[in-house]
């Protein structure tokens, strides 16, 4: 029933980017692709000439038009990997940019993923942005240059390549973001609008967000986790048909037809860092209602709140709910150390919860495999009682969540009695010493259009 799904996360970064871990190197994301379960991943950072020659170095042109890892480098780096987890992993050539420009007397600052065909056209395209930043200093160079124009730049360099808007309702850096983008595609791309077939949702936010726009309908919805560390990796994913290759996720990334995701993997959108309206230094935020139309203020300094996705949503949408009627299953996913730390009362980095991750990897598969697939019975096999009941729950959405805001992750709880509530329900209870200061002690279900991981038993 699977055997033509591979999941593929676009978006992520070298060490040469800022906040990033030194071990973003691509032995490093190969080795963490596997135990996630990813198919396919990108480079990463393809602007920046010092990892352009890490590219070069280390990987090797695929038949498919993708990248693989070096044989010696592919040796080691499989080494003491599960054996379960074993799979082969490709690369496609991707980037993110920040354009920082101004249009209609505002300052406008939108982040943008890339995908170029070959390597010579990765290096042709540095020497034709070089004018535009200073490449080298970081992985994610901004350039002083209007997205229109990026685009153009970059279908003239390479007619197979691909632009998709990232993470697009951030309230910073992002296309239909409240503090510097634009309220529409149009009027960010223009008359280029018809060259954009994908964007991509962002953590904060799920294709049936974006579906509540119609304007965005009809083109692809995409996935990817945004990773500055490998242990972020596939925290986000897309699920395509078919055997893997450049083609197929050039194809999509245009919105060719017959080539759209299959699925998605969402982390929950209301943990995202910009979910809902809020003040991080005081401590205070709340979820926008429909008859909101102002920035609110906050109680505490009386200065607007920063505006979360959910109130940018609300404030973009035609209607309610997606009018979408093509999305694939949208897959709310926590992420397996997370839920074995929630069980096991440690911290995420401590090594009882790495041992106890890598004994399911090492039983059960790959992570996504064990989060969405393994029946039931397995994992009670594979698993300690505790754990395996803690992510069955989980997959049922049978959690509580603390919205983000302002730059602060959400956070979540699992659900400590049996009173049927919604899936995924959003909650405010504050918790000591340093708990958000919110309207109410109850927040309403976020508005998200995640289904159930059951629904990949539709998939065929």
């Amino acid at each position: 029933m699977y055997s033509d799904l591979h999941w593929i996360d676009l978006h992520l970064h070298s060490h040469f980017s800022w906040a990033t871990s030194p071990a973003c190197t691509l032995p490093h994301y190969y080795r963490a692709a596997q135990l996630k379960g990813l198919r396919v991943i990108g480079t990463g950072d393809v602007t920046h000439p010092g990892w352009l020659r890490e590219i070069q170095a280390a990987l090797r042109p695929a038949p498919n038009g993708l990248w693989e890892l070096n044989l010696h480098a592919t040796r080691d780096w499989d080494a003491g990997l599960p054996a379960r987890c074993r799979n082969r992993v490709e690369f496609a050539l991707t980037g993110e940019v920040s354009c920082v420009y101004r249009r209609g007397g505002r300052s406008r600052r939108v982040h943008h993923l890339i995908v170029v065909s070959s390597l010579e056209r990765a290096a042709r395209l540095q020497a034709r942005l070089e004018p535009w930043g200073r490449l080298a200093a970081d992985g994610r160079p901004t350039l002083k240059m209007d997205s229109r124009e990026l685009l153009s730049l970059l279908l003239e360099v390479d007619d197979r390549s691909a632009l998709a808007p990232a993470h697009i309702w951030t309230p910073w850096y992002s296309l239909l973001g409240s503090k510097s983008g634009f309220d529409s595609l149009e009027e960010c791309f223009g008359d280029l609008s018809p060259e954009i077939g994908a964007m991509e949702t962002g953590l904060s936010a799920d294709p049936a967000m974006l579906g509540r726009v119609r304007a965005l309908c009809g083109r692809k919805f995409i996935s990817n986790s945004d990773a500055h560390s490998p242990a972020k990796l596939g925290r986000e994913a897309t699920a395509l048909r078919g055997t893997p290759s450049f083609d197929g996720i050039w194809k999509m990334l245009r919105g060719h037809r017959l080539h759209d995701p299959a699925a998605t993997i969402e982390w929950p959108p209301a943990l995202g860092k910009y979910y809902g309206d809020g003040h991080r230094k005081c401590d205070f935020f709340t979820l926008p209602s429909p008859q909101d139309s102002a920035p609110r203020l906050c109680p505490v300094c009386s200065r607007p709140l920063t505006q979360g996705v959910l109130s940018r949503v609300e404030q973009l949408a035609d209607s309610a709910e997606s009018s979408d009627l093509t999305l694939p299953p949208a897959l709310p996913t926590i992420p397996l150390p997370d839920i074995v730390a929630k069980t096991l009362q440690r911290h995420v980095r401590t090594r009882a919860v790495q041992q106890c991750s890598l004994r399911l990897l090492e039983r059960l598969g790959p992570e996504l495999t064990i989060l969405h697939r393994t029946l039931a019975a397995d994992l009670m096999q594979g698993a300690d009682t505790a754990v395996a009941q803690a992510i069955l729950a989980v997959r049922a959405g049978h959690y509580d969540m603390t919205p983000g805001y302002d730059g602060r992750f959400g956070e979540w709880q699992p659900r400590r009695n049996d009173t049927p509530r919604m899936e995924g329900h959003t909650t405010c209870h504050p918790t000591p010493p340093r708990a958000p200061r919110s309207v109410s002690s109850e927040i309403r279900s976020p508005s998200c259009g995640c289904k159930s991981p059951s629904a990949l038993a539709g998939l065929s």
